[in-house]
């Protein structure tokens, strides 16, 4: 699901230049450079023997320091809408829109993470791997969440995928076809227009 999907924090959806040149770079530091990101993904779903479990196409927008749309479009129609203190998540299929508070107690959530500078933790620790058709692997092994591993993949210092491996070494894979970042977004593209038919559910406190 989607909403599953933001409890993992994905800090490092960026483009890493210095990675592609062999020079030092702070990842902490670039990300706070960031004020925009938009892009189209595939995300797959994998067992633990690497069988194809899910195959969904979508997008993303995100814009600082309180808004992202997160749309899955095949094969079904989920969204997910974070603006300022609130979240909203919409499933086609079953009709139905779930909105709670986002509050700063959700940090461990790799939106939270990205969205509020203040509550980046410095520490974070990654692995980097060189290989030989050009790519950059940057793997997290000490995050918390629902995920044990994350793993990116870069060539020529843009980000290409992620993939997320979980305690029961089953795995998300998330391909990129298209990232920019600092691009201009309007606040009007998070004014998400959900149908009037929906059932709304209204967890907020």
């Amino acid at each position: 699901m989607v909403y599953d999907l933001l409890k993992f924090p994905l800090l490092f959806i960026v483009v890493f230049p210095g990675l592609a040149a062999g020079n030092d770079f702070d990842p902490i530091d670039y990300l706070e450079t960031i004020e925009t990101i938009q892009g189209e993904f595939i995300q797959r779903s994998l067992d633990g023997s690497s069988q194809m479990l899910q195959e969904s196409t979508g997008e993303i927008f995100i814009k600082k320091p309180n808004q992202l749309l997160w749309k899955m479009k095949h094969p079904n129609q989920k969204t997910v809408l974070i603006d300022k203190n609130t979240i909203t998540y919409f499933d086609a299929d079953l009709e139905q829109i779930v909105i709670s508070d986002y509050l700063e107690e959700n940090q461990v959530s790799w939106v939270n993470l990205f969205l509020n500078n203040s509550a980046i933790n410095s520490t974070y620790r990654f692995k980097e791997k060189k290989l030989s058709n050009g790519e950059t692997h940057i793997s997290f092994d000490d995050v918390e969440g629902d995920y044990k591993s994350i793993t990116f993949t870069f060539n020529s210092g843009t980000v290409q995928g992620i993939n997320l491996l979980d305690n029961s070494a089953n795995s998300i894979s998330i391909e990129f076809t298209r990232f920019e970042i600092n691009q201009i977004l309007s606040d009007n593209l998070f004014n998400f227009q959900y149908p009037s038919s929906a059932d709304v559910i209204d967890q907020r406190r």
